[in-house]
């Protein structure tokens, strides 16, 4: 071989060396960008999937009623008459409790029990009359987001507060009913869910005007007692970062014993 074809070899290498690192670190730049613009997605994705679980089975709980069971050991002896018989009289009886309470009876025997009111106003333990509530609910069980230093069983039953700060984010704090203290805010334990949230609203429906208000703070019954707040019909939840914004809305679960007609 010539010198001049060693040159030529030379450059045709170090071309194609060149071109395949650029080729490798314009792929990884891809990948680079593409990784962090669908890790903000999935992160708003993932907490307001999380929240809406939580929401929908606040005040929530399984359990049998002893009545039914009984009501079972009792029938197991009779004979088919007597249990017509039986399944009569507490058909009586759930048409005379429904006509009593105004709920239906058959709830009272329900796996599933519902709170009337599953979230709620309040305060934390230990905060002064002045301070602004927050939305309070239960949790039958801890999900496993709840992380504390002792071991907690997954069926201990939770109360929660969401806790809003703008230079915090949004986060949750709670306590389980199985600890000794939980009379001060320190008591509680604090899991926090995204330091992306730069803004929490609730949506109130004005009736008067036929048209949705946003508060940053909750809205003060007129006519109600005093110290008392309107439960909002959603949250608005927004997310900035990196100059990117996403805005999430999360409905209030409202209980109803009603069946909607079509």
């Amino acid at each position: 071989m010539t010198l001049i074809e060693v040159v030529l070899a030379l450059a045709v290498a170090g071309f194609l060396l060149t071109a395949a690192t650029s080729f490798v670190v314009s792929v990884s730049s891809i990948w680079s960008d593409r990784t962090q613009r669908h890790f903000f997605e999935d992160h708003v994705d993932g907490v307001t999937e999380f929240l809406r679980s939580a929401l929908q089975t606040a005040g929530s709980s399984i359990a049998l009623a002893e009545s039914d069971s009984d009501a079972a050991a009792t029938n197991s002896g009779n004979t088919p008459d007597a249990n017509r018989t039986a399944s009569a009289d507490n058909s009586r009886m759930d048409v005379a409790a429904t006509m009593n309470t105004g709920e239906p009876a058959a709830s009272k025997r329900s796996l599933r029990q519902t709170q009337a009111a599953p979230l709620q106003w309040q305060r934390l333990p230990g905060s002064a009359d002045y301070e602004a509530p927050l939305l309070y609910f239960k949790l039958n069980q801890k999900p496993p987001l709840f992380v504390t230093e002792g071991e907690l069983p997954d069926h201990t039953q939770v109360e929660v507060y969401l806790h809003f700060t703008k230079t915090e984010g949004l986060s949750l704090i709670w306590y389980s009913l199985l600890q000794e203290e939980s009379e001060a805010v320190e008591d509680l334990q604090r899991t926090p869910i995204s330091p992306y949230v730069q803004q929490l609203e609730y949506l109130y429906w004005d009736e008067r005007f036929e048209q949705w208000e946003s508060e940053a703070s909750p809205k003060e019954d007129d006519e109600g007692p005093d110290g008392d707040y309107l439960l909002p019909r959603a949250i608005q939840l927004t997310f900035v970062y990196d100059g990117e914004t996403q805005i999430r809305t999360l409905t209030i679960p409202i209980r109803s014993r009603h069946a909607l007609l079509f």
